[in-house]
């Protein structure tokens, strides 16, 4: 079990990483957010190889004390039993922790992925359980518990929660998704703070015609096919890279070629190109079994990307923070890269 706070001492200015002990980062919190005594219930200990921990939480948003994360807590239950057998588990023997106490990962799914969106607001002692993501605006009541998916700017509460109403109207919802405020620098927040603190039709109607809006435009992956396409971008910088295991389970999911993946990197940048260079050979074993296809592209050229794709497959990476909220905005599937596995 692992508790934080974070702040705005921490995020006011920036979007902000907290780790845990020995630099694994616990969750990734957008620029202008806080929470107060936060629990991440899991029963295993960090480690790269055994953990299953994605969590993220975007701007502005705003959680109450004592929210409860549970992450990767599924038994097998599949097998014949599904407690602790503590005679099973030989310290001695090198397999993990499950499958020493005969939990076996092939039989069941790992989940570990939780994303709260951007000016989310979510009340006392609310429970999550992993793989959910909260939509933009949404309103969580106090002592909520969370199971599935969260619509943007809607309001739910209860035991199971269900939805008691939306905040705004449906073109209202669009346009602010569309707007996306929270990208703003804080210099254009501040330069807007009338308008922000004024009525939101009257906001919606001055600044949704100046919102881009990249959909209509070209496609800049220019895969040769109109199957499915999910998009990753290379993060072997990260002290806890998931990119390889991504592309190799891509490989074994979809050798039947139904779907494409997108090798995305920043063609100006050295450090990709370097690393590109370094797995191409890799990459050029497994595209011989499955539709991965390396894609250059400009550092600015995110949304288009992302707003071209059917499914945004998330890493251990802070520049994920932007890029959730462009899969937000447009309605993207999120796809958690280190579930188990990551495509069921």
């Amino acid at each position: 079990m692992i508790r934080f706070n974070a702040d705005f001492k921490e995020t006011r200015y920036k979007d902000t990483v907290i780790n845990f002990d020995g630099g694994f980062p616990i969750v990734y919190i957008g620029r202008g957010s806080y929470a107060e005594n936060t629990c991440i219930h899991t029963y295993f200990e960090i480690s790269n190889d055994e953990h299953v921990h994605l969590l993220y939480i975007g701007r502005y948003t705003s959680i109450a004390d004592n929210l409860k994360i549970y992450c990767d807590m599924n038994h097998d239950h599949r097998s014949v039993y599904m407690g602790v057998i503590c005679d099973y588990a030989d310290s001695s023997e090198t397999a993990s922790f499950r499958e020493r106490l005969g939990q076996t990962d092939k039989r069941m799914h790992r989940k570990g992925m939780t994303v709260i969106g951007n000016d989310v607001w979510i009340g006392s002692n609310v429970t999550l359980i992993s793989d959910v993501v909260i939509g933009n605006g949404a309103v969580i009541g106090a002592e909520s518990v969370i199971t599935h998916d969260i619509p943007p700017y809607t309001i739910w509460r209860g035991n199971p929660a269900v939805c008691v109403g939306t905040r705004f109207s449906e073109d209202i919802i669009n346009g602010l998704q569309k707007i996306s405020w929270w990208d703003f620098s804080l210099d254009r927040l501040k330069e807007i703070e009338s308008d922000m603190k004024g009525d939101v039709g009257d906001f919606v109607s001055k600044y949704e015609p100046l919102a881009a809006d990249l959909s209509a435009g070209g496609n800049p992956l220019e895969i040769p096919n109109d199957l499915k396409t999910m998009v990753t971008f290379i993060d072997m910088e990260s002290p806890y890279p998931v990119f390889c295991d991504v592309i190799e389970q891509f490989s074994n999911k979809y050798c039947d070629r139904s779907a494409n993946l997108a090798v995305c990197y920043y063609k100006d940048s050295e450090n990709d190109l370097m690393t590109m260079d370094a797995i191409s050979d890799l990459i050029d074993e497994l595209r011989g079994k499955a539709n991965i296809y390396p894609a250059g592209i400009g550092s600015g050229d995110d949304e288009q990307v992302i707003c071209h794709s059917n499914g945004l497959i998330l890493g251990r990476d802070i520049k994920n923070i932007q890029r959730i909220s462009f899969a937000l905005k447009y309605g993207i599937k999120l796809i958690s890269g280190v579930n188990r596995p990551i495509y069921p």
